[in-house]
């Protein structure tokens, strides 16, 4: 994470906040610990194969609804971010 950079502002954070977050999705550029939940993921969807037959990936709009109906004063996630910090970054991200 940039910790000790300094930002010009709401996108920027945002930019910075999903970069590191979300990097690039490919197989080569994978760290130790990216390709370490890589492999737990498809394990899971292995063992998990037959519950509903598929899994659809979620919408943008239907994230945004689930952010929007999550109280402010809910505990973070194992990610510690509070649901204000995520309303806050999709607010960004939806008026881009």
């Amino acid at each position: 994470m940039n910790i000790g950079n300094y930002v010009s502002g709401p996108q920027n954070t945002v930019e910075i906040l999903l970069n590191d977050l979300f990097p690039d999705d490919t197989l080569s550029s994978d760290t130790a610990q990216q390709a370490n939940i890589r492999m737990m993921v498809n394990n899971w969807k292995q063992q998990h194969a037959n519950v509903r037959g598929s899994f659809n990936p979620v919408s943008t709009l239907e994230l945004l609804n689930i952010i929007n109906k999550t109280k402010n004063d809910k505990a973070p996630g194992y990610d510690n971010f509070s649901p204000i910090i995520c309303k806050k970054v999709m607010a960004v991200v939806n008026s881009t």
